[in-house]
């Protein structure tokens, strides 16, 4: 698993789980992951993130490809969003943050956070 340099990687123990988990489901898929934020940068009010309790993850499309970085969320990212859902169960939130979230391709992400509620 990769990281950004600027990530600092202070979590729940909830999100240590989820993170080998994503790092087990990027791997099955052939890519390797790629933690873009956890708790640092700026979030929206309501983030979980500030709490240690969210990551975002680089689409996996890009890590197969990190030259092609004009292109919009794919088939194999939705694939691979819904078999992390799948793994992490109901307590887990995983949200392919996408076009709709984004104007911008560069921000595109897949956004991981526990919320037992």
């Amino acid at each position: 698993m990769e990281m950004k340099p600027e990530v600092k990687l202070e979590l729940v123990h909830e999100m240590v789980y989820a993170v080998a988990i994503i790092a087990e489901v990027y791997l099955l898929h052939g890519c390797d992951a790629c933690i873009t934020s956890a708790r640092d940068s700026h979030h929206g009010e309501g983030s979980k993130h500030p709490t240690g309790e969210a990551v975002d993850v680089r689409l996996p499309s890009r890590c197969l490809n990190p030259l092609d970085w004009d292109q919009k969320t794919s088939l194999f990212d939705r694939t691979v969003r819904g078999r992390l859902a799948d793994r992490l169960g109901d307590q887990y939130d995983v949200i392919l943050e996408d076009e709709v979230f984004h104007d911008s391709v560069w921000n595109m992400h897949i956004h991981v956070e526990w919320d037992p509620d």
